[in-house]
């Protein structure tokens, strides 16, 4: 079986100084650290090398290495230009970086037909994680599986140094032992009392010796590149983190949404519960992925949403349709460290949506579906009880509406809860009804009590 390492080398080593850091000499042989990937992934079985360049280093890149790998092994070159990406998005003014992993492997579109691994030219990752991720690639449940993807995971302590700090993805699993997240953590260094420390502050109190941790070695499958661009089908949920997302925007924006800066808070009190503006009980719409739900008037709780706006340049063949909105009183937080829930200068004015289906006709026979919601707070069982079942009801019905074709009809029959329902109230409701228990019906009963005590006392 044909397996491809993909090596990314169009870095400008910004931080290198003078030369170019992908082909500085470092080995007893004037060896470079491709030379080290590049045998490694030869003895774990892979037969092919695409080498991810720019343009004005390739002269240099073929005689330094190029070249003389031939003789060993495949050789493909793609160039990563700044400008090659998705249809619809544009280039930030001013930026000269080229982008990161998921640019680097669209790539490779029509270069890369066979199952790969990418990693980058300046770090060593060692035989051991060749082997295993070739392993992977090759194993028959895996392949032509477009979200079947792997990550070498390496332990922290292995990967410092002795000549200052390192900057590595701290990575967090989910319940079943899987990837859910990594945290790009800068300024990783043994300190004087022999402890790890950190300067990026969302990992200061995860941070051990033996985290896992990504070098950006990762695996995956061709058939992922064209998969959305062929009418796939995705359900997306994000949360909010400060960190910048180039590839994931990229992706939202080729289909015309973007997500706001900061947190949602409502200003409208009918439209968040738990006496928290930042706990969003948006209004369901009326759409293909969400008319059952709308109509049965199901409430629905988005705690620590983002904003998702449209954006103007989107293709006359992309259709967006709203599935949750936030109130025209709605704001986001920019600044995450103020203390004051209050709207402030440099918040974004609203209305939100915070659920959107995505449609893209491609042709008469394929057609793009994609549901977004900007919070992943909407699976969380806690969450949903609290609204007796609507986030899951709004969930499955999305996810019947990508799943169902004209030539079936899906059929959901749910189970039996054994459990209790909630009472779901908005905080505008709350406080009507606490007055009412409190102060109008008390009153009402005073009221009373002192006309039947003042007619008494006449007769």
């Amino acid at each position: 079986m044909n397996t491809t390492l993909i090596i990314m080398a169009a870095g400008i080593g910004s931080r290198y100084g003078k030369g170019i850091k992908q082909l500085a000499k470092i080995g007893p042989h004037d060896e470079i650290i491709m030379d080290y990937s590049i045998y490694d992934a030869l003895e774990a079985g892979f037969n092919k090398v695409v080498f991810i360049i720019r343009k004005d280093i390739e002269k240099e890149f073929k005689e330094v290495i190029g070249n003389r790998i031939e003789k060993h092994i495949q050789v493909e070159y793609v160039f990563q230009e700044i400008n090659t990406i998705p249809e619809g998005c544009t280039v930030p003014e001013g930026r000269i970086k080229p982008w990161g992993t998921g640019q680097a492997i669209l790539s490779c579109k029509g270069i890369v037909n066979e199952p790969f691994v990418i990693i980058n030219a300046d770090d060593y990752y060692g035989k051991v994680a060749f082997k295993k991720l070739h392993d992977f690639l090759i194993e028959d449940s895996h392949r032509n599986s477009e979200f079947t993807m792997a990550m070498a995971g390496f332990i922290l302590k292995n990967t410092l140094s002795d000549n200052g700090t390192v900057t590595r993805g701290i990575c967090v699993e989910d319940e079943e032992g899987y990837l859910h997240r990594v945290i790009e953590t800068k300024g990783i260094i043994r300190n004087s009392q022999g402890t790890i420390d950190c300067e990026t502050e969302e990992s200061k109190d995860i941070i051990q010796e033996n985290n896992r941790v990504s070098m950006n070695m990762w695996a995956g499958y061709p058939c992922f590149i064209d998969y959305l661009e062929n009418g796939g089908k995705a359900m997306i949920f994000s949360d909010y983190t400060q960190d910048d997302l180039p590839n994931f925007d990229a992706v939202l924006e080729n289909y015309g949404v973007k997500c706001a800066e900061g947190i949602v808070f409502e200003g409208d009190n009918q439209h968040y519960g738990m006496q928290m503006p930042y706990y969003l009980v948006p209004t369901v719409n009326s759409t293909d992925a969400s008319s059952e739900t709308a109509s049965a008037g199901s409430y629905v709780l988005a705690p620590y949403a983002q904003g998702i706006q449209k954006t103007d340049d989107v293709r006359d063949t992309v259709t967006i349709d709203s599935i949750l909105t936030t109130s025209d009183k709605a704001y986001s937080k920019t600044n995450m460290q103020s203390s004051n829930i209050e709207k402030e200068d440099g918040d974004v004015d609203g209305p939100f949506d915070l659920g959107v289906a995505i449609t893209e006709k491609l042709d008469d026979d394929k057609e793009t579906q994609i549901v977004y919601y900007s919070t992943a707070n909407l699976m969380e069982s806690q969450v949903n009880h609290m609204v007796s079942g609507g986030n899951e009801k709004l969930l499955l019905e999305s996810l019947n509406w990508m799943t169902s074709t004209d030539d079936s009809n899906s059929v959901s029959i749910p189970s039996k809860s054994l459990e209790s329902t909630s009472l779901t109230v908005t905080d505008y409701d709350a406080t009507f009804w606490k007055i009412c228990t409190i102060g109008l019906i008390p009153g009402v009963f005073l009221v009373a009590g002192f006309l039947i005590w003042l007619k008494r006392r006449k007769a």
